[in-house]
């Protein structure tokens, strides 16, 4: 009998434990859109730094939520870091013209496919792993 460890995104040791690095940096200029960033493990903290101090960074976990009022908005260069897991984050010029930031995150050895995905509304259909959770957007 052969015995596979599967990793799910319940597994309190692998949020325990430190996360494998994951580091990106990104420039969103006014009007271009959301910027999307996937992760390919499910995080189990992650640090973002607004590199423009003059301007807002909007962030959130659906397009959406960057979209209307369910984000949170990133003014000065002193990094927001949070344990959260998600599988993706999305970002958005607040105010201002052109933002760079960067992104560090610790991820887990969870598949991102794993996870549920993020909405404020469960599809009619909900065969997909989407879960509704107020104020996600």
């Amino acid at each position: 009998m052969t015995y596979r460890n599967q990793n799910s995104v319940n597994d309190v040791g692998q949020y325990q434990m430190a996360g494998l690095p994951f580091v990106t940096a990104s420039s969103i200029a006014t009007g271009n859109g959301t910027v999307v960033v996937q992760f390919p493990f499910v995080t189990n903290y992650i640090s973002i730094k607004n590199n423009t101090a003059s301007s807002t960074l909007r962030v959130g976990f659906t397009a959406n939520g960057v979209l209307g009022s369910n984000y949170y908005g990133i003014t000065n260069t002193t990094p927001l870091s949070i344990d959260l897991r998600v599988r993706e984050l999305y970002f958005r010029v607040g105010s201002g013209t052109t933002i760079s930031f960067e992104l560090i995150a610790g991820l887990t050895t969870i598949n991102s496919a794993s996870f549920p995905v993020l909405t404020s509304s469960t599809p009619a259909n909900n065969t997909n792993f989407v879960y509704s959770y107020p104020g996600i957007g």
